[in-house]
C-alpha cells in the first residue's frame, strides 16, 4: 500500500513538472510575438472582459469615416486584412486629452492572445509605444497621430489605446 502511494506521488510530481501540462487558467495571457516581461507593465487582461464583441461603429468628423467612439476615441475606418500593414490615423477627442506616448496592445477575441499592432516605420518590425512621439497638444478638442498597424490573423480584435500608460479607450476592428 506505501508502495502505491509513493508511486502515486511520484506521477503527480512529474505531471505538475512537466512543461507540457496545460494550465487552465483564463486570466494568463498568451503573448505570440514577445516575451511576457516585454508586454506593458501597465496592461491588465481584464480590460477585455467588458469588451463588446461586435466590429465598433462608424461616426463622421470632418468629412471623414471613424471607427471608435465617437467623441472620444477613432481610427479611419478602412478595412483590415490579415498579414497586411496599412496606414491608419488614430483621433483622440475631449476636453482632457491626455499627453503621453501612444500604447496598441491588441488582444483576438476568444484568446487571451496579446499582440502588438504599431509598425516602426520604414521597418516590417512591430512595437507596442508609438515612435513618433507623443499625443500631439489638443486643438478645439481634437488630436490625432498617423500609425502603420498590422494584426497578424482574420477575427475580431480590440485595439486597447493607452497614452502615457492610462487606458484612454477601445476600438474593435474585424480583420478579414
Amino acid at each position: 500500500m506505501k508502495k502505491l502511494g509513493y508511486i502515486i506521488l511520484v506521477a503527480l510530481s512529474i505531471t505538475a513538472c512537466n512543461p507540457e501540462t496545460k494550465s487552465t487558467d483564463a486570466t494568463k495571457v498568451k503573448q505570440v510575438n514577445s516575451t511576457a516581461r516585454e508586454v506593458p507593465s501597465f496592461f491588465e487582461i481584464s480590460v477585455t472582459q467588458n469588451v463588446k464583441w461586435k466590429e465598433s461603429s462608424v461616426f463622421s468628423y470632418e468629412g471623414m469615416e471613424l471607427r471608435g467612439t465617437e467623441g472620444k476615441i477613432g481610427i479611419l475606418s478602412v478595412p483590415w486584412k490579415a498579414g497586411v500593414r496599412n496606414k491608419y490615423m488614430w483621433h483622440f477627442f475631449g476636453n482632457n486629452i491626455p499627453t503621453g506616448q501612444l500604447t496598441v496592445v491588441a488582444v483576438k477575441k476568444g484568446t487571451n492572445e496579446v499582440r502588438k499592432v504599431l509598425l516602426i516605420p520604414d521597418s516590417d518590425k512591430q512595437e507596442w509605444t508609438s515612435g513618433r512621439g507623443g499625443i500631439p497638444a489638443s486643438s478645439q478638442n481634437h488630436s490625432d497621430l498617423p500609425a502603420e498597424m498590422v494584426l497578424p490573423s482574420k477575427g475580431l480584435w480590440v485595439l486597447n489605446a493607452y497614452i502615457g500608460g492610462e487606458l484612454f479607450g477601445q476600438i474593435v476592428v474585424d480583420v478579414q
